[in-house]
């Protein structure tokens, strides 16, 4: 089941910004607003769900949307605006809440210009950085 809204994070937080589609997974979903209820202070997305036409996801090499879009498991992944001394304890409270995807970006340099921490609720553990 998809919702589109939370306590904390509006629809428009969380629809895709090149097509306005807003397919989050409700299990996703509610472990981000656990995660933000216990974090107890605001998390900034820089992305949510993002439909297959989107431009960073046509170019990805398991297909458009993987895990922020619709195809395999998608609509489970969000990228959270996380730096400096947040960074780690940020990172184990999401694992707590369920997030098993955990994606580094912590350098302004990359093609991003920002810093952020992937978060997504796939079956097996993966780590990796930007």
């Amino acid at each position: 089941m998809s919702v589109s809204e939370s306590k904390n994070f509006s629809r428009d937080e969380l629809k895709c910004s090149f097509s306005g589609e807003c397919e989050i997974e409700e299990d996703a979903l509610n472990r981000l607003q656990a995660l933000r209820d216990e974090w107890d202070k605001p998390i900034k997305l820089s992305s949510a769900y993002r439909a297959a036409q989107h431009p960073r996801e046509r170019t990805k090499p398991n297909g458009p949307g993987y895990h922020h879009g619709k195809n395999g498991n998608g609509g489970q992944a969000f990228d959270c605006l996380i730096a400096g001394e947040d960074v780690v304890p940020f990172i184990a409270l999401a694992i707590k809440h369920g997030f098993k995807g955990i994606g580094v970006c912590q350098s302004p340099k990359t093609e991003w210009n920002q810093r952020f921490i992937h978060i997504d609720t796939r079956d097996k553990y993966a780590c990796w950085s930007y």
